[in-house]
């Protein structure tokens, strides 16, 4: 007997989909293992990759709430941010949990030598990217 999919994503079928570490980690191996064809694809480099990792990040995101603590209350760990490093335009995207969107720092736009100071972010409850000046 052949049996059709069940529709886009039947591939997955039995994957779990809690939010524990080994459970986010084999997702991503998952997605990462099917988009290996597509990745080789150079033409598709650098914004289309870039979005791609995004997304695959966005598939392992944990929500606030989603997590609880041993006494059952919603005050569990969750996605705070997250980082996808671009070495070749030597970038940094950035998001929170609360942001709509990513922020870019372009190390370009720096002037860095060994007497620089550092810049420190605070990320925590950010919704707008803080000002970074050169």
């Amino acid at each position: 007997m052949h049996v059709k999919a069940a529709g886009n994503g039947s591939g997955t079928i039995g994957l779990s989909s809690s939010p524990l570490p080994a459970d986010r980690f084999l997702r991503t191996v998952q997605s990462l293992n099917f988009g290996i064809d597509w990745l080789k694809d150079k033409s598709q480099f650098p914004k289309k990759l870039l979005a791609y990792a995004i997304n695959i990040i966005a598939g392992v995101v944990v929500a606030p709430g989603v997590c609880k603590t041993n006494q059952n209350e919603a005050t569990g760990d969750y996605t705070q941010w997250w980082v996808v490093r671009d070495p070749i335009a030597k970038e940094l995207h950035i998001a929170t949990y609360d942001s709509l969107g990513t922020w870019t720092v372009r190390f370009k736009d720096f002037k860095l030598n060994s007497g620089s100071k550092p810049v420190y972010l605070d990320l925590n409850a950010a919704t707008e990217m803080p000002t970074l000046k050169p």
